[in-house]
Parts: structure tokens; sequence; C-alpha cells
């Protein structure tokens, strides 16, 4: 997994999102607990606010929703798949 975006000094974040099976052993959730804990240390760390940053409005990240799909939760719609981000255009 990589952050291209963020760039290689960042890698950390990805690979220890990716060591979450390796720990719990769980498949149940996997995409969705690597998913949550990249876009929260990214967030919480204030390396982007806003990522993934949402298309429609620019102001927001888009939400990772357990069905497989980035959503705006504002306008509580799907914007993207999983693995898609970067067919994206960013609004702003």
């Amino acid at each position: 997994m990589s952050l291209p975006r963020f760039g290689e000094q960042y890698r950390h974040v990805a690979h220890a999102a990716n060591n979450y099976f390796e720990y719990y052993g769980d498949p149940a959730g996997y995409d969705e607990k690597v998913v949550e804990n990249v876009q929260e240390e990214i967030l919480e760390t204030w390396i982007d606010t806003t990522w993934p940053a949402c298309p429609r409005h620019g102001r927001h990240p888009l939400l990772y929703h357990d069905d497989g799909w980035w959503w705006c939760e504002q306008d509580r719609v799907a914007v993207c798949k999983l693995g898609d981000l970067a067919t994206l255009n960013r609004r702003n």
C-alpha cells in the first residue's frame, strides 16, 4: 500500500494500518479497518485535514462505509469505490 499523494515519508502510516490483520487475524472488516486507521492518522496528525477531499464540496473528507464506497456525508451519496480515489477530481 502506498500514499503517493503524501510521499514516502508517510509510508509508515499505510504500513502500520496494513499490519492490522497480522495483529488481529480477523478478515472480517479488514478493508474497513485499514482505511479507518490510515484516514484517522492523516486527519488527526494534520497531514491533510480533508483527506480524501470530497469532490463535490472540497472542504470536508469523504467517509468510508462498510459497503465498500467512499461517501459524501453532507449530501448522503456514494462518491467512489475503494481503490478509485485517484479517479476523482478535487473541486478546489
